[in-house]
């Protein structure tokens, strides 16, 4: 199996395409052969230090905003809604303490990066689908309750977001993204062959997946895949990536570490390499299995 490629996503929570992009790379780090690095960063710095200028200064940007944001909700499957005030959001209360927060949460954090994707998610969501304040420490208390952390966690991040080795690390990270090129959010990093390909905004994502040799399956790709295997035959090829839920044939052995072998339409699939197992189970009596895999014809 071919080493993953690491992929690095910069983004802020003041930026609601940031939110869309970093829901795909999320729904796609166990779908792609990739190791998917979350680089909390601030926006306005990037801005300044490209010499950018916020769509929302340009009238005609800051209304056609609206009308695509809309759309891409829908589109992506996001629950995100314009606040009342987006200008007050975006420029005036801004987001520095919510990403040195998060920065708190990702250097307390062990063991991966899950309570940095879960509490990134919920001070989205108090901006850009329910209206609410980021900026109070309440308001961030609040965000990562319900992102699951415990309350000595919580207090924890809280007591070290103002500390200056934190603020040293928002700003490393943001000077990083801008040693890439950045001059917006989000901004996604693919490393092949030991050169960076830099993709930005939500809209590259079937180019970024041709560029690491990878199939671009929707913004959804589990959906993608139910709807391919409703099929009379499902038109796969060599080396196809698919994800989904797939029904075992009882007369096939389950081999742990090996090759996987499913009935789907008829057909015979075999099941080349298996990336995730979300129950962990190797009873063959189990009905179906959600997993991740790459397909060839047998």
């Amino acid at each position: 199996m071919a080493s993953r490629k690491v992929v690095e996503l910069f983004y802020d929570v003041v930026s609601p395409y940031s939110w869309l992009g970093f829901e795909v790379m999320c729904r796609y780090r166990h779908v792609w052969n990739i190791e998917l690095k979350l680089r909390p960063a601030f926006l306005g710095g990037v801005m300044h230090g490209s010499g950018n200028k916020p769509p929302g200064m340009v009238p005609n940007k800051f209304k056609y905003m609206d009308k695509d944001l809309t759309r891409l909700a829908k589109y992506f499957d996001v629950p995100l809604k314009c606040p009342a005030d987006p200008f007050e959001v975006m420029f005036q209360k801004g987001s520095m303490s919510a990403m040195r927060f998060v920065t708190a949460v990702q250097e307390r954090e062990t063991g991966g990066d899950e309570q940095v994707e879960q509490v990134s998610r919920e001070l989205w969501r108090r901006i850009w689908s329910e209206d609410k304040d980021i900026t109070q420490p309440e308001s961030m208390s609040e965000a990562a309750k319900k992102a699951g952390l415990s309350d000595s966690d919580v207090e924890a991040a809280l007591q070290l977001y103002t500390s200056q080795p934190i603020k040293d690390k928002l700003k490393n990270t943001t000077e990083h993204a801008l040693s890439y090129g950045a001059f917006g959010f989000p901004m996604i990093v693919c490393h092949i062959d030991g050169k960076p390909e830099i993709f930005f905004g939500s809209d590259r994502f079937e180019l970024m997946a041709f560029c690491i040799g990878e199939k671009w399956l929707g913004p959804k790709p589990d959906k993608s895949a139910a709807r391919l295997m409703s099929g009379s035959g499902y038109p796969c090829k060599n080396g196809d990536t698919f994800c989904g839920k797939f029904y075992l044939h009882p007369k096939f052995p389950t081999l742990l570490g090996g090759s996987l072998v499913f009935l789907l339409s008829g057909r015979h699939i075999l099941c080349k390499q298996v990336f995730r197992m979300a129950d962990g189970t190797t009873d063959v009596s189990v009905s179906s299995w959600q997993i991740f895999v790459t397909l060839s014809r047998k």
